[in-house]
């Protein structure tokens, strides 16, 4: 089967002196990728694609998995090749970014790890997310996240077949994708008003 990769795509990493106010996943030596990875089965692992944020400091932060782990496959971090997607079995994103966006879109399976309690989001928004943990596409815990993916890589699949017809996938995919039939007159009103 070609589409044998599990993608791990994080978010922005900042590297920088002050980091109160940054999430765990934008820190370079606390993001949950990592304790993910280390709880993947060896076959998983082998099967694992790290594609960086297309950005400078992705060097040093390259350097931080290769120090953890002498065994990660990297993408290329400014490719912005659309096969990395197409080509995965899942993708697993560790944010609220745009390859969420890109993901539901397309249709690609993906899990979501994330620890953020999501409070800058609208709190409507965070409750359609929320629901997504009975589904298991979003894990709170990196640990449980790999252990439901080293249980379920095989039926990958089958799983998002059923999870992207349930209630609360659609209707958090709706509130993602607003479909209007007056899409542009109704954001030209929008951008004319900013």
């Amino acid at each position: 089967e070609t589409n044998k990769k599990i993608l791990l795509y994080p978010t922005e990493t900042l590297l920088q002196n002050n980091v109160n106010n940054l999430k765990k996943n934008n820190h370079p030596q606390l993001d949950q990728n990592y304790n993910f990875f280390e709880n993947l089965k060896q076959k998983n692992k082998n099967n694992v694609l790290v594609k960086l944020f297309p950005m400078a400091e992705s060097q040093n932060i390259k350097k931080i998995w290769k120090e953890k782990f002498n065994n990660v496959n990297f993408a290329d971090s400014f490719s912005i090749n659309p096969l990395h997607y197409y080509n995965s079995r899942v993708v697993v994103l560790n944010d609220i970014s745009t390859p969420l966006y890109e993901l539901m879109y397309i249709g690609i399976p993906f899990i979501l790890v994330s620890d953020n309690k999501f409070n800058e989001l609208n709190t409507k928004f965070v409750k359609k997310l929320k629901k997504l943990e009975k589904l298991k596409i979003l894990h709170s815990s990196a640990i449980k996240a790999a252990e439901f993916l080293n249980k379920n890589y095989d039926t990958i699949n089958d799983w998002w077949k059923n999870v992207s017809k349930e209630k609360n996938f659609i209707s958090f995919k709706n509130a993602l994708f607003i479909e209007k039939k007056d899409y542009i007159n109704s954001i030209t009103k929008d951008l004319i008003s900013i």
